[in-house]
């Protein structure tokens, strides 16, 4: 095999079913679950697990023909649910209450692009993190916007402008406690990577092997130097290749 099983879940089935065929494999069967309602936190399309030969553990090297049963199984709404979401979107669109009323805001700057997610500062983005898979462990990213201060220590200053984000991990599992080492920053300004300022004071701070009970959050000050302040976006990486990226940004 040319990935370990756990490496494959959580990305999207399509992009999961081309890689196993362009490896050589030639019996590779899709098999959606039907499992998610509308509000759920996993994304629709995304790898639930593959198995090979009824096998969900295989690791990477593992020997099989090409022409064993692959079977990737996937995240997705049932489809009565989807008839259903779309006949209320329909019958909201012809309602003459709805046009005389007042105008609905427009739609939040959210976009699905593959295993990436876009949110406004302020915004609540929600995640479930299969990196101690089992089990898997709900949470939610909160990020404001950049903060302009003055660092008391300067070193690793580089760039104009010198910011900091608020950014809050929610572990909303009740049970489960959570470890965001595979949690990753990155503060981009016009259209170059931004200088980090970590353990430069100003009570600046990062994860450094905390861990957030169940129910708890963990807030913190992640300092960046930026080219501008008015064009920044800052992404986080969750569950590293595994997962997705979320960005923040106005």
């Amino acid at each position: 095999m040319p990935a370990d099983a756990k490496d494959l879940s959580g990305d999207d089935y399509k992009m999961v079913v081309e890689y196993l065929e362009t490896a050589g494999f030639t019996n590779v069967s899709q098999r959606p679950l039907d499992d998610l309602v509308t509000g759920w936190l996993k994304k629709p399309d995304t790898v639930d697990e593959v198995t090979v030969k009824g096998d969900s553990s295989f690791q990477e090297g593992d020997e099989y023909d090409t022409a064993a049963s692959i079977v990737v199984s996937y995240h997705s709404f049932p489809s009565d649910a989807e008839d259903d979401v779309a006949d209320q979107a329909g019958s909201s669109g012809s309602s003459p209450t709805a046009s005389a009323s007042t105008p609905a805001s427009p739609p939040r700057e959210t976009t699905w692009g593959g295993n990436q997610i876009e949110y406004r500062w302020g915004e609540s983005a929600q995640f479930v993190s299969t990196a101690g898979n089992p089990p898997e462990t709900p949470l939610e990213f909160t990020v404001s916007a950049p903060t302009v201060f003055t660092p008391t220590d300067p070193t690793g200053a580089t760039l104009v402008t010198n910011v900091y984000f608020t950014v809050t991990i929610t572990n909303l599992s009740p049970t489960e406690t959570y470890d965001p080492d595979f949690v990753f920053p990155e503060a981009i300004s016009g259209g170059s990577a931004g200088s980090e300022l970590r353990g430069l004071g100003d009570d600046l701070s990062w994860i450094d092997g905390r861990t957030i009970a169940p129910g708890e959050s963990l807030t913190m000050k992640d300092g960046w130097s930026i080219a501008n302040a008015d064009d920044v976006r800052y992404e986080l990486r969750i569950d590293g290749l595994a997962g997705y990226t979320i960005y923040f940004t106005r």
